[in-house]
């Protein structure tokens, strides 16, 4: 099983011996999330709350899509969340 949301730069898989399938991230996504946490700290140390709001609503829409990728992958593939919802 594959599914690729090009947008999102995830994929699902399923691995051999796994129960469900798991979310692959690429590198530079991965990489844009955490300088994404870098700035988020940056705006709290420096007590910017308004910075620190956007950064954590930014991640927090780039790990929604990916999450909600992943459920309708799964369920599109007959699979059970492999977490309570």
């Amino acid at each position: 099983m594959s599914d690729h949301a090009k947008i999102l730069d995830v994929e699902v898989v399923h691995l051999p011996g796994r129960k469900f399938p798991g979310a692959v991230i690429q590198g530079d996504s991965l990489s844009i999330w955490l300088t994404h946490v870098h700035a988020a700290r940056d705006a709290a140390t420096g007590g910017d709350l308004n910075e620190l709001c956007e950064e954590l609503a930014s991640l927090e829409s780039k790990i929604r899509g990916c999450l909600d990728h992943y459920e309708k992958t799964l369920a599109k593939n007959g699979f059970g969340l492999p977490y309570v919802r």
